[in-house]
């Protein structure tokens, strides 16, 4: 059987092929099948120039083609990057090794990702008619923690059940991460990332109406480092107007401060100082690498960064520049009233970490330094520099959560859970759960407006509602992935032939298109989603309850305040 990459991201059956205009240069989908349902495809459409050479680093720039017809029918190449992380997931520690002795770098592709490169501004787009049917648009930002990823990811980023379902222009698209998209502030370089994502949004304002699709009804969603994005993006001024709706999937408002990017920035000197020759790191260095292949050898150092300062913040994260994310935070931008128009729809996953330790394996510590690294994070506070006064809290916060979910543990399966079992939890609360209630909140302080909140309770019987497992449910993965992935060696998704877990994927994806179309989401086994403070709680029998009814939520705000801890 082929695996699901050798049957998405290879020569795909063009039935019937279609075109849109822009600026005199003709863009061709296709149709892969002659149905009516089928939705035309166009893929690798460049939104911006390439950033390769002495153009690394710089803000992107308006496509200019150098022909007067651009095939669409293939995906195009996504940032140079490491994608190790993805494939460790589903083929284990053997991978770590595989990957060191055959490094996908070496080659410029991935089975995951396909092509690597910096000419990488490019999006996917599925679209029920090429008419003036003006459908809502639904914009889609990956993850991979702003070091890795792409919008076909494993061929699972298919848009065309999305855009069947529900009548709706679907958009997947690509940007720069790592050390492509480091900040450098002093330069005038900072949140490259967004930058690109922005630029994609303006092109889709500009042109999105060609492909049948509504420039004034643009939803953006992402997942984990799209998530975060999506939140940071609903905050910055830069961004505004060019959507209308949100969803934040495992996110949260994420970001540096200059502190916390100053330790960043330091171990990028260190790591590239053969190029640096002892001089302070500029942009000019970084482009003065020759192979995009050597940056991303260091680039994982970098992304690591922040652990031996004590937080669980990730290197490549979006920076408070002040510019295109506020000063003091999304928080506080969201609570000053950014982004006060747009409805957003926010949660996320009740087993996150669960990934992360399967991935690792017996590699995974089982510690409560993870709990204390997952408290600064949401201080913005580093080990370094700490008082003894806050140092204290900090320690006894984290004895206080370890405590807290142990014993929640214990009550609810009737036995003392297993230390891997408590890091899981803790972490999950305080990395996600957490932050996503915390950016429900902000929006609600900052606008009064429409904001809704879930926990996806379900997941695979091997790794439960882990990190990812929602992105099965939404963009229907099926048959060839469910086939490969649960009945095959990884087993890492949920059995999607189970009619219960079709159900439970169909309620959540017409929830998602609902909220697209009309900034509510829709009923969900019967259940009307209420908004923020009351919670969907997405599983085989999906119910509704209230974040202020949640024992962990409850047990956190004791903490806080018996540690005055200002989160």
């Amino acid at each position: 059987m082929k695996k699901p990459h050798e049957l998405f991201l290879g020569k795909p059956h063009i039935a019937s092929r279609h075109s849109v205009v822009i600026n005199d240069i003709r863009y061709i989908g296709f149709k892969p099948t002659d149905s009516a349902a089928e939705p035309i495809n166009f893929r690798g459409i460049p939104y911006a120039n390439s950033t390769a050479g002495n153009q690394r680093l710089a803000a992107p720039t308006p496509y200019v083609a150098a022909q007067d017809e651009i095939d669409c029918t293939a995906f195009g190449p996504a940032c140079w990057q490491d994608p190790v992380g993805m494939r460790m997931v589903f083929e284990g520690l053997l991978t770590m090794f595989r990957e060191i002795i055959f490094p996908s770098t070496k080659v410029g592709h991935s089975k995951a990702y396909g092509q690597f490169s910096e000419d990488c501004l490019n999006l996917n787009l599925w679209t029920p008619a090429l008419d003036d049917q003006k459908r809502a648009v639904m914009v889609w930002i990956h993850g991979g923690a702003f070091k890795s990823g792409s919008n076909s990811e494993l061929g699972l980023y298919n848009g065309t059940h999305l855009s069947h379902k529900g009548d709706v222009v679907v958009v997947s698209i690509n940007y720069r991460f790592g050390l492509f998209a480091l900040h450098l502030p002093d330069e005038g370089i900072s949140n490259i990332a967004l930058q690109d994502q922005i630029f994609a949004l303006q092109w889709i304002e500009e042109h999105i109406a060609k492909f049948g699709g509504d420039p004034n009804n643009v939803t953006i969603f992402g997942e984990s480092a799209g998530g975060i994005s999506v939140a940071n993006l609903l905050a910055s001024s830069k961004a505004k107007g060019l959507f209308h709706k949100a969803i934040c999937q495992s996110g949260g408002g994420l970001s540096l401060t200059p502190e916390e990017y100053q330790r960043v920035f330091n171990t990028a000197a260190e790591q590239l100082k053969k190029a640096t020759k002892g001089e302070p790191l500029t942009a000019d260095h970084i482009r003065s690498v020759e192979s995009p292949r050597d940056l991303v050898k260091v680039s994982g150092k970098v992304d690591e960064a922040l652990e031996a300062f004590g937080t669980t913040k990730i290197g490549y994260l979006p920076l408070r520049d002040g510019t295109h994310v506020d000063a003091e935070g999304v928080l506080s931008a969201l609570k000053k009233g950014a982004g006060s128009q747009v409805p957003l729809l926010v949660g996320s996953n009740t087993q996150e970490m669960q990934l992360f330790i399967a991935a690792f394996g017996p590699l995974f510590p089982t510690n409560q330094k993870m709990v204390t690294r997952g408290i600064r994070q949401l201080l913005d506070q580093l080990a370094e520099g700490e008082s003894a006064e806050e140092a204290h809290a900090v320690e006894v916060a984290t004895t206080r959560v370890w405590a807290s979910f142990s014993e929640s543990l214990a009550e609810k399966a009737g036995k003392v859970p297993s230390k891997r079992a408590l890091l899981e939890a803790c972490v999950t609360f305080l990395t996600f759960t957490l932050p996503s209630y915390q950016l429900a909140e902000a929006h609600v302080q900052g606008s009064g407006g429409q904001v809704y909140s879930y926990l996806l309770h379900y997941g695979s019987e091997k790794f439960g509602a882990c990190h990812g497992v929602d992105l099965h449910l939404l963009w229907n993965f099926g048959a060839p992935y469910e086939e490969y992935f649960c009945k095959g060696k990884v087993n890492f998704l949920p059995d999607y032939q189970d009619q219960q877990v079709a159900l439970l994927a169909d309620e959540m994806q017409r929830a998602w298109i609902h909220f697209a179309k009309t900034g509510t989401p829709a009923a969900v086994h019967q259940k009307v989603w209420e908004p923020f403070p009351s919670r969907m709680n997405l599983d085989l029998t999906s119910f509704v309850d209230s974040w202020d009814n949640d024992g962990a939520l409850q047990n956190w705000f004791k903490i806080e305040k018996a540690t005055n801890l200002a989160t």
